[in-house]
């Protein structure tokens, strides 16, 4: 990397958001999310430099959850032989993914030397938009085994009962019940090759996702984050420096 002294340097930066995704069968699982800007860095000496800039992050979390209930078939469970045995329980199984999108700034300090650069800093991040996906299922295990026809021809008691198995699957973009602002501190390192760096960080989240904080756990964006960035060297009134 060729040191300039005093100066600006501007330049685009893309890369990776790393989320830690809960899966219900698998633990925990990763997956990737973008993240793309504009950097603004001042070269401070030799070794000291300052950064912030403009970006467009995804960042990615999941939920599931677990309802149950009890069957109530109105007195008429002696009709119904060998009733002891099944199990009368509903369940609601409900899966979610959801996928915020914010404007990003960063400050970060960072030191350099030879090829090699650490940093660390804060970020603020506003919700510009959400979309969010959720799967639901519903199961009434006792319901698929009772010949419902036998004990109710009329129909009559099948109304107030609930559906063997029911399955939906929706999209959507609100952004209800989700924190509009997400703040955090950025800590990593990297190289640079001429102007072209190569960076990984950990960022730790210190806002919860959720808005609705009496409701749900206290929850906070904790990932790894990949980018690559080139950064032009530019000094007021000289315009870009060359080696």
């Amino acid at each position: 990397m060729s040191i300039y002294g005093q100066n600006w340097q501007f330049g685009p930066d893309i890369g990776v958001n790393l989320m830690p995704v809960e899966d219900s069968q698998f633990g925990l699982t990763a997956q990737p999310a973008f993240r793309g800007g504009a950097l603004i860095r001042y070269q401070l000496n030799d070794h000291w430099s300052f950064r912030s800039g403009a970006y467009f992050s995804q960042k990615r979390h999941a939920y599931a959850q677990v309802d149950s209930g009890q069957i109530n078939l109105f007195g008429q469970e002696d009709q119904i032989p060998g009733i002891e045995n099944v199990d009368l329980s509903t369940y609601e199984y409900t899966n979610g993914s959801v996928s915020q999108y914010y404007v990003e700034m960063p400050l970060i300090a960072e030191f350099n030397w030879s090829t090699h650069h650490v940093f660390m800093g804060p970020y603020l991040s506003y919700q510009l938009f959400a979309r969010s996906r959720i799967e639901e299922i519903s199961e009434a295990p006792a319901l698929q085994v009772i010949d419902l026809d036998a004990l109710d021809p009329d129909g009559q008691l099948s109304a107030f009962l609930p559906e063997p198995y029911s399955y939906s699957f929706r999209e959507s973009a609100s952004k209800s019940g989700l924190n509009d602002w997400d703040a955090g501190f950025r800590l990593g390192g990297g190289i640079t090759v001429d102007r072209l760096s190569f960076s990984t960080a950990y960022n730790f989240g210190l806002l919860s996702f959720r808005s609705d904080k009496a409701s749900s756990a206290f929850q906070t964006y904790q990932y790894i984050q990949f980018s690559v960035a080139y950064a032009y060297a530019y000094a007021f009134g000289f315009g870009l420096k060359k080696d």
